[in-house]
Parts: C-alpha cells; sequence; structure tokens
C-alpha cells in the first residue's frame, strides 16, 4: 500500500511539473556596438509608458510589470554613456524620452486550458510582441527624432520543455528582450544624431 502511495504522489509531482521557455521570433537584429561612444554628453530624462493588448482586447499593465520595464529603460539609458545626467520624470533636461512599450499577446484559450489541464502533456504556446516606441525631444519640448522597434517572444509549455526551463525562462526572455530594444533604440536615436 505504501508503495502505490509513492508511486502516485510521484506521478502527481511529475505531471505538475509542466515546463515552459520562450524563445525570441527574430525580428531585431542582435544589438552590436554596445555601448555607444559618446563625446558630447547631455542630460536626459525620461518617461515610460506601458500598455497590453491580449487577444485584441485592451488590458491594464500591472504595476510589477510596468516598474520592471522602467528599470530596463534606465538601465539601458546608464549602460549607454550617452548621457552627462539621467533622471526619471519631468525633470528639465537637454534631452527628454518619451518611452511607450506596448505588449500585443496572442494565445489560444481553448488550447491554454487543455494544457493546464493535462499538466503539460497537451502543448500550447502564446506569443508575446513588444513594440517600443521613442520620442526624443529638445529642452524646448520640440520633437527632434521618434524610433520604433519592436521583438517577439514565443512561449511554448509542453511537459517535454521541463529541462529548458532554468535557461529559457519566458520572463527572463521577455526581460532580455525590452532591454535589446532600448538599446537598439538609443543606437539608432545616436546615428541619427
Amino acid at each position: 500500500m505504501y508503495q502505490c502511495i509513492k508511486y502516485v504522489v510521484l506521478s502527481v509531482l511529475f505531471l505538475s511539473l509542466a515546463g515552459c521557455a520562450g524563445f525570441r521570433a527574430g525580428q531585431l537584429p542582435e544589438v552590436q556596438g554596445w555601448p555607444p561612444q559618446a563625446e558630447n554628453k547631455e542630460s536626459v530624462s525620461y518617461a515610460v509608458t506601458g500598455g497590453a493588448n491580449i487577444n485584441g482586447t485592451d488590458v491594464v499593465v500591472q504595476e510589477a510589470a510596468l516598474g520592471n520595464w522602467k528599470n530596463l529603460v534606465e538601465q539601458s539609458i546608464r549602460e549607454s554613456g550617452l548621457f552627462s545626467e539621467v533622471s526619471e520624470g519631468a525633470a528639465k533636461a537637454d534631452v527628454q524620452i518619451d518611452i511607450e512599450i506596448l505588449n500585443n499577446g496572442e494565445f489560444i484559450a481553448p488550447l491554454a486550458f487543455l494544457s493546464g489541464f493535462t499538466f503539460g502533456v497537451i502543448p500550447s504556446f502564446a506569443t508575446d510582441t513588444f513594440i517600443v516606441k521613442a520620442t526624443f525631444k529638445n529642452l524646448d519640448g520640440a520633437v527632434i527624432g521618434v524610433v520604433e522597434k519592436q521583438e517577439a517572444v514565443n512561449t511554448w509549455i509542453h511537459l517535454l520543455l521541463l529541462p529548458l526551463t532554468p535557461f529559457k525562462f519566458p520572463g527572463a526572455e521577455v526581460e532580455s528582450v525590452v532591454l535589446d530594444l532600448n538599446k537598439a533604440i538609443l543606437l539608432e536615436a545616436k546615428e541619427l544624431g
């Protein structure tokens, strides 16, 4: 009897460990030449707004996600070395960057339900397309440039993906994509002047 219970518990634990992995779609070329070199550094202030659309329905972005996006934007701006001073919000600066991040998510609800119901035996997938638009303004508030980039993360959920989960965790892949989108925007903006 003890052996039977042991096998049932181990089977339930095994089946509940459905794996998931996130993969880039490859729309954004690999970021090269990072960090860029700057001779004349100006001060910068930035503001980040975010939105999400899931299967065609606008949804409110969670504060945690928006906070994470803000941190990634600040990280890319600071790492770039292009600016003498970095501040968030409406602070007076030589350059103001308004960054809008939109997550367009798509998934098939019945397939996601079946995948969850079968603990990942039936696979499912979702796609999150991140569109980042940066509007650059001068000290007077005049628009001096707009740069937009996008990349998608395809998330697969399946029992056999469990070994990949620690290396391709979807959350880490999303952070990497948002960071690289911001880096690519800063590189293009530097090239445009």
